[in-house]
C-alpha cells in the first residue's frame, strides 16, 4: 500500500500524448 496504480497518473504523465495520437489517428 505505497504506490497505487491510478489511471489519473497515466493521464497526468503522458495523457496529452495519448490523446494527441488518438485524435490524430
Amino acid at each position: 500500500e505505497g504506490v497505487q496504480f491510478h489511471p489519473e497518473s497515466i493521464l497526468t504523465e503522458h495523457g496529452h500524448a495519448l490523446l494527441k495520437n488518438f485524435l490524430e489517428r
